[in-house]
């Protein structure tokens, strides 16, 4: 399940700044998250470049549907 549906961004942004500062380890808040090192860095390097617009959310750049013409076509 993805991330953004399982904790709000403010959680996320807890665990990235106690990370910054020494208080969590970068393993610990992988496993809390439920995410490999690689995404966890990408988080992470978005939460360092401007911790205070950090977001989780995200603007879907391809429709959830196929247009009705191409719908119209499998039926």
């Amino acid at each position: 399940m993805q991330i953004h549906k399982r904790f709000t961004t403010e959680q996320v942004r807890a665990l990235l700044k106690g990370c910054c500062q020494g208080v969590l380890d970068s393993s610990a808040v992988e496993e809390v998250l439920e995410i490999s090192k690689s995404r966890f860095f990408v988080l992470l390097r978005e939460y360092r470049r401007n911790s205070d617009e950090f977001s989780l959310t995200y603007q879907r750049t391809s429709p959830t549907r196929l247009p009705a013409s191409a719908e119209l076509r499998f039926r």
